[in-house]
């Protein structure tokens, strides 16, 4: 069966319900602000209240969803939005005499909205709740007592407040206090945590930490919202979409020196989280474990790692290839505090290591003539200093995701380490390919063309190095010490020393 299209009255007391728990919504804005086609259901699904309105009103587009109301303020979390959704149906509203201020979540800034509109003293009050069934709602009754003791704690923190916080919170404290007297218990529980919110908003303001307090604060502010941050990055869109503006928000709040709105606008993020996903511990012991046990495997390996890549002990260039693939995708795990995968990915390459390391290693020069054996070897030495500094390089990138990884303010850092590969594709395998030309060439001009030509190559490699990026980063790159830069340029020496 159909629903009809609520309006007035109707409308009036089903927002009084959503303060109490989330309504179903549909609304099709029609052609004009007063042809506006909207269902309110506390069963039936978002969807099919779509599907009705979007078929039945006057526009083409219906938006559906969800809402609850935060004093003035009408939280619409949609399932399917539309544009200028907010200032339609706010324009709607007030064709009913309603004056709301309904806000998208992840489209609009829901603090901003909750600052500018629940500030006036009667923000909280709910004038409709009486003539809505009054406390007859069907669920369990508050505890008197419990109630009790909140409102005692808000009126004692509302007393220590200075202006002009106390006179803009006074109405609403007193509108509580009136309710809990008439015995409006859930009318109390309602909106006594929205007055208490405020009530420490304002004494947030009042206070003057020191400064060590205030670098404190801002230290623990900041440790909070990084780890939000990290539980937004492992949901699925929608959700990581919405929340995602949401701790942006908040960090822009951090980055201007605004405390005071943290602390509320964390809290309503990590209730919004548990709701939406609730926090998965790991086994803490386990965890532990494998986190020991991969340092314990990097530790053992890395000097050997090293060892075999600068020492060529691989028997050919694929095997040498796929020890570095899983060496390499175990430490970017790993980076990422997947321990269980990194340490499975260390254990397989170390199969592949033991392997190497027992080989009598490649012999790539072993076949060629004496006279150009000197220029076989700098071939092969300039293909262990590629994969040394590649080595190095996903050293560096794994370091910088550990640091940025979850901070929404270097998130964009953590992102873009793939570039970084870039610099290194400048200093590539063309020298290899032309030192193998040199020791393949007859000797006599030939060959000397070839050195010429590979000297020319060596020029611009060590232009290269000379670069800012190359300049900074094995010392100076603010994450960990490498050997990008320091190793390309012995080799580049040596070789140089060969061509001559």
């Amino acid at each position: 069966m159909a629903e009809e299209p609520l309006s007035g009255p109707e409308i009036k007391k089903i927002i009084s319900k959503s303060r109490k728990k989330p309504v179903n919504f549909a609304f099709n804005p029609g052609k004009d602000d007063a042809d506006g086609y909207l269902l309110l259901h506390l069963k039936k699904a978002p969807k099919i209240l779509g599907k009705q309105a979007k078929s039945e009103g006057e526009g083409g587009k219906a938006a559906f969803g969800t809402f609850e109301t935060e004093g003035k303020v009408i939280k619409l979390d949609c399932e399917l939005s539309i544009p200028a959704l907010s200032k339609k149906l706010k324009k709607y509203l007030k064709t009913q005499k309603i004056s709301m201020a309904p806000v998208v979540l992840g489209e609009e800034d829901l603090e901003a909205a909750l600052a500018e509109h629940n500030t006036g003293e009667d923000a909280f009050e709910d004038e409709y709740a009486e003539e809505d069934g009054g406390e007859e709602d069907g669920g369990d009754k508050p505890d008197a007592a419990k109630i009790g003791a909140r409102v005692k704690e808000m009126v004692t923190a509302f007393k220590s407040l200075s202006e002009p916080d106390r006179s803009k919170l006074a109405k609403p404290v007193e509108t509580i206090v009136g309710a809990f007297k008439a015995g409006k218990l859930q009318q109390v529980d309602a909106a006594i945590g929205k007055v208490m919110s405020a009530i420490l908003a304002a004494q947030s303001r009042d206070s003057s930490p020191t400064q060590e307090d205030s670098h404190s604060d801002r230290a623990a502010l900041e440790a909070q919202l990084k780890e939000l941050a990290g539980r937004v990055k492992q949901l699925g869109d929608p959700q990581k979409t919405q929340f995602a503006k949401a701790v942006q928000t908040l960090a822009a709040a951090l980055k201007a020196g605004e405390l005071g709105k943290l602390p509320a606008g964390l809290a309503k993020l990590q209730q919004a989280l548990d709701k939406a996903a609730p926090k998965q511990e790991p086994d803490g012991e386990e965890a532990d474990a494998n986190q020991t046990k991969y340092m314990q495997l990097f530790n053992e390996m890395d000097p050997q790692v090293q060892a075999a890549l600068r020492d060529n002990r691989f028997p050919d260039e694929q095997s040498r290839k796929d020890f570095l693939k899983v060496w390499e995708w175990g430490n970017n795990n790993a980076a990422d505090a997947i321990y269980d995968k990194a340490v499975a990915a260390l254990e397989r390459a170390k199969g592949l290591l033991d392997t190497a390391l027992a080989s009598e290693g490649a012999e790539y020069a072993a076949d060629v003539p004496t006279d150009v054996k000197p220029f076989a070897v700098s071939r092969l030495k300039w293909q262990r200093t590629r994969s040394t500094m590649q080595s190095e390089l996903k050293k560096l990138q794994a370091a910088i995701r550990s640091v940025c990884d979850g901070d929404p303010e270097l998130q964009t850092v953590a992102d873009s380490v793939g570039e970084l590969d870039s610099y290194l594709s400048r200093l590539d395998e063309r020298l290899s390919d032309k030192l193998d030309e040199v020791v393949n060439a007859e000797p006599g001009n030939a060959r000397e063309d070839r050195k010429t030509e590979a000297r020319s190559l060596l020029k611009e490699y060590q232009s290269e190095l000379s670069t800012e990026f190359f300049q900074a980063v094995d010392g100076g790159n603010g994450f960990t010490n490498v050997a990008i830069a320091s190793t390309a340029a012995a080799a580049l020496f040596e070789i140089e020393s060969t061509l001559k």
